[in-house]
């Protein structure tokens, strides 16, 4: 049985283990307590048992029109491919219509793009498109990285 639902505090262990197990560049634990504070973050389980998550935020654009901002979403690696994923953007796009947003945003590293299984891959599936590539837009361990930004017109 599938479910999307918010996340618990309850929940911090089972998506701290799943950004462990599925990112190059997990979150600490104190980034997933700002992050559960700051953001929005849901999860899809099975059979109760949280297998992924999402999180995203309400934010506005540059001409003050509302859009939402994909932060990350991860699906444990033995449940990918199994539509999970797509589930949980389907919970993100419809916190979009909520609050009336015109698109969604997200970006990537570059490297990101070349994993298996690759997240701009993931994006262009839920009907993103990729529109700039960001120059030395994230820092790993010191080391500056080209991006890739993403927008989903709704």
């Amino acid at each position: 049985m599938i479910h999307v639902r918010e996340m618990t505090t309850y929940d911090m262990q089972a998506v701290v283990d799943i950004d462990l197990k599925s990112s190059e560049f997990p979150w600490s634990l104190d980034e997933w307590r700002i992050a559960q504070r700051e953001f929005k973050v849901f999860l899809v389980t099975s059979f109760g048992e949280p297998v992924g998550f999402i999180v995203f935020s309400g934010e506005k654009d540059e001409k003050g029109n509302p859009g939402v901002w994909l932060r990350v979403a991860s699906v444990k690696p033995a449940m990918q491919g199994q539509g999970l994923g797509k589930k949980l953007a389907e919970r993100m796009m419809q916190y979009a219509h909520e609050i009336k947003a015109k698109e969604i945003r997200a970006a990537i590293p570059e490297s990101h793009c070349y994993d298996r299984p690759c997240a701009g891959s993931w994006l262009l599936a839920c009907g993103f498109k990729a529109t700039e590539v960001l120059r030395n837009k994230f820092e790993h361990y010191g080391v500056l990285e080209d991006g890739i930004s993403f927008t989903l017109v709704l």
